[in-house]
């Protein structure tokens, strides 16, 4: 261990800041709006090719974002197994019982912070969210979750027309 230790430096930092620089000197895409990482995996990926290795199978090739993908884990669940608690408007909003099954305010906070910031609409005793977006969020589609009075009346107002 002391050995590994006496040789550690700074030597990739500086390389990786080098490149970096350079890259951003070349004006070439820094970041991705889906990948802020991109050019720092693309330059380690110029490292293995240097070293003459492949990428290795562990290699993030895209953004690992796994808070994102607990949330609407999450969500889709409460969706499914508490369904009573929410209450989809026919406006672009669902009002959720939220203290309903979150009884206390850590745990309450906690899933609410999973919702993505623009589909909070107002976070108090009932939270209201944007239907469209949670929908999306949760990997929901809004069209074939309508209940039978909701198709029966689309169908109606089609055969109308």
């Amino acid at each position: 261990m002391n050995d590994i230790l006496s040789r550690v430096n700074t030597t990739l930092f500086r390389d990786f800041t080098y490149r970096m620089a350079k890259w951003l000197d070349d004006n070439r895409l820094f970041y991705r709006p889906d990948d802020f990482l991109f050019a720092a995996r693309e330059i380690f990926k110029d490292y293995f090719s240097e070293c003459g290795m492949d990428v290795p199978p562990w290699f993030p090739e895209r953004i690992f974002n796994d808070f994102d993908n607990r949330g609407k884990l999450i969500w889709r669940e409460h969706f499914r197994t508490n369904r009573e608690y929410f209450d989809v408007r026919h406006d672009n909003s669902i009002f959720i019982r939220i203290d309903e099954f979150a009884q206390n305010p850590k745990d309450k906070r906690n899933i609410t912070n999973f919702l993505p910031p623009d589909c909070i609409q107002e976070d108090s005793s009932i939270l209201v969210v944007s239907k469209e977006i949670f929908f999306k969020f949760i990997g929901v589609n809004i069209k074939h979750d309508k209940s039978l009075f909701s198709k029966m009346r689309d169908y109606l107002i089609r055969k109308e027309m």
